[in-house]
Parts: structure tokens; sequence; C-alpha cells
């Protein structure tokens, strides 16, 4: 006889379907039927349709709201008196719904630290219970956080993507080490493309083209991005860079380089990105560590299961994710010079960039395969027990 699935709470009130929502809802999908998921979401995505949701119910997930009937306000250095009792007055609303929604499960997932103030009272409760509480790291948590301190006290399991984000993580918050730590890779769900996307192809035919799929915005070094396509622009004279992704912020310097850039073809929020892989030549994610911190660029391994070699600055889990001259280059300086001069590298040497491309596919079959993925987050996710040694499932 099977054992029964592991019925695992997910309160989950994010809006948007950015990367890490992706990776959360693609790896339980992956999962099932061995893990039961619930996602406790935001009823904002009923009351505006949006692809967050839609996604939940075409994957038919059990799922219930939150009682947010209006939008509620981000846990912060409150502005006013009047902010700070409305979020207070929201964050008892939102742990009472948690704990509502906890009635029958095994254990408690938590994406990130702001999704803590909404469970607290059901952290609390599986402690004393004997219930695993599972906190992953899809943010890198670089400096000393006193908050993390604290929730290390009710945290059975850390989760890290990648053996870097580990270190980065416990380099500043040592305390994580006390808990039961597990490196496992996400899963990249391979998807398939919407076949009304003409107008990509017929954008894309005839030109050397680079990919930048992501949160459209200075921290994520696009304008680095495009001045660096704008400098082999003379060398390679049909580049065309293709930003591919939700802009975060208001009109601005950037969002101007986006509108008059000659090489730059801005395409906004796109749910199919893989028809866009299919005509690219590379792919670059160009974030500085000076700015922001990728937690593990997932963007990476769908290029490599395309066949597309990818650019990044060294720095962080990039080292991770990008075997350096194997599976595309790592920048050394942080600098939109750096950047053109690995882009130019790859769109000239026809011969390494197709190597590059064999050995990025290989390392998707040999780390990042569902089989293989599946079975890493399985025995993790079952295991009994309170040993606290270090499990690193990473290929």
């Amino acid at each position: 006889m099977n054992p029964p699935p592991l019925r695992l709470l997910i309160p989950f009130p994010a809006a948007s379907l950015y990367g890490m929502e992706r990776s959360v809802i693609e790896l339980f999908d992956l999962l099932r039927p061995n893990i039961a998921p619930h996602f406790l979401v935001s009823r904002t995505l009923a009351q505006r349709k949006m692809p967050l949701l839609a996604e939940i119910h075409r994957r038919g997930f059990d799922h219930s709201f939150f009682s947010d009937t209006t939008p509620w306000p981000k846990c912060q250095r409150p502005r006013s008196c009047a902010h700070l009792i409305r979020m207070l007055t929201t964050v008892v609303i939102g742990n009472c719904d948690v704990l509502r929604a906890s009635k029958g499960k095994d254990a408690l997932y938590l994406p990130g630290l702001s999704y803590v103030y909404y469970a607290a009272l059901t952290i609390l409760l599986f402690r004393l219970s004997g219930r695993r509480v599972l906190y992953h790291f899809h943010d890198l948590i670089l400096q000393r956080s006193f908050f993390l301190k604290i929730v290390t006290y009710f945290v059975t399991d850390y989760i890290h993507f990648c053996p870097t984000g580990f270190d980065l993580v416990a380099a500043s918050n040592s305390v994580v080490r006390k808990r039961r730590n597990h490196v496992l890779s996400p899963r990249i769900e391979k998807r398939a493309s919407d076949s009304t996307g003409h107008d990509v192809e017929s954008d894309m035919t005839g030109f050397r083209n680079v990919l930048f799929i992501g949160q459209v915005s200075r921290h994520k070094g696009v304008d680095l991005l495009i001045e660096a396509a704008e400098m082999i622009r003379t060398k390679h004279p049909n580049i065309r860079l293709h930003i591919v992704g939700a802009y975060s912020a208001k009109p601005d310097e950037l969002f101007g380089k986006l509108q008059s850039s000659a090489v730059t073809r801005y395409w906004g929020f796109q749910n199919d990105t893989r028809r866009f892989f299919r005509h690219a030549e590379l792919l670059v994610l160009p974030s500085p560590p000076s700015r922001f911190f990728e937690s593990f660029g997932r963007v990476i391994i769908e290029a490599n299961e395309a066949g597309l070699p990818a650019v990044a600055f060294r720095g962080g889990v990039m080292q991770d994710v990008i075997h350096h001259g194997r599976t595309g280059l790592l920048c050394e300086q942080e600098s939109a010079r750096s950047l053109a001069d690995a882009m130019d590298r790859l769109l000239s040497d026809e011969e390494f960039r197709r190597a590059c491309a064999k050995n990025a596919q290989q390392l998707y079959r040999d780390v990042y395969s569902d089989d293989h993925i599946r079975a890493a987050w399985l025995s993790q996710l079952t295991i009994q027990g309170a040993s606290f040694e270090m499990e690193c499932l990473y290929g």
C-alpha cells in the first residue's frame, strides 16, 4: 500500500506570476500525487482575473482565499499611525485565514520571509504539534537579520536552490545552520509553445537575436545590457536585443532607453516565452551583484533546455548555474563593456557557441530533468526525524 500524500499548506498572497511564483507552482505540480499542496491565495487574484490564479486553476490545484476583499498593505515600516493600524489588522486577519486553512495539513511551506507575518500562529501551532515548517530561500538574505534569527527558532527545514546560495546566507546568518538545510534545484518545466506567436518569428527572422527574460528594471541590469548591445552594433549590424518582461516602475530613464534604442525590441510581459528561445542565439542575465543578488537564475536553466548559451556577471550563485567556458560566459567586470565582450565572443565564434549550447542541454538533462528533481525533492520532503546535517542534492 502506498503511503498517504503529504498534505502541504502554502500561504501564497502574491499577485504577480514572476519567476518565484512559477517556480513554486511548477515544482508542486511535479510532486503530485505524493505531495498534496493547498494554496491559500489573495482574493485580489479573482477580482482582477490575474494570470497567477488562472495558472492555479489550469493545473487543478486545491486552493482557498484570504479575506482580503480589498488589497492589503505590504508589511513594511509604517508611514503613519493609520497605516500601522491597517497593517496590524490585516496581519491578524491573515493569521486567522492561514490557521483555518492549516486544519488537516501535515506541513507548512513558506516561499518568502514576508509570508511569515501572516503565518505566525500556524508556525507556532505546527512546531508545538511536531509538524514540519519549511522555509525556502527564493530571495537571498545577505545581511544579518534579527527577524530570520527569530524565525529559525520555529523553522524545521531550510531549502536553498544551490550550494553558493546556502553559503551566502549562512555567512551572514550562521543561525540557519542550526536547522536541517537542503540544497534542492527548482523544477524548470517544459512548456508547450503558443502556436499563435507569428509576430515573434517575423520580428526575429534575419537577426542575431540576444534575449533577456525577467523583470525589466535597473536593479536587473537592463540598462547595462542595452548599452552593451549598442557597443557591438558596428561589428554585428543585424543584432537585435529582445527584452521580455513586465516593466516594474513608472516611465523613467530606463524606459526611455527601451523605447529609443535602435537595437532593442521591447515585448512587455509574455506568458509564453519558449517561442523566443527558438529564434535566439544566446541569453543574457545582466543583474549586477552590486545591485541585486539572484537567488538562482531559473531563466538560465530554461535557456539550457532550449540549447542557448548564457552570459551573466560572475558573483553570487551564477557560478553554480553557468559553467564558464562550457555552457556560457561569466563576466569578471561589472560593466557594459564586459557584457559586450562576452556577447561578441559568442556571436562571433560559431563553433564555441554551438559547443556551449550542446553542453548546456547536457547539463539540463543531467541535473534539471523532471525525474532527477522529483526524486531529490521527495526524498527530503518525506524524511522523518530532526537531523540538522546539510543535505545536498545538487548536481
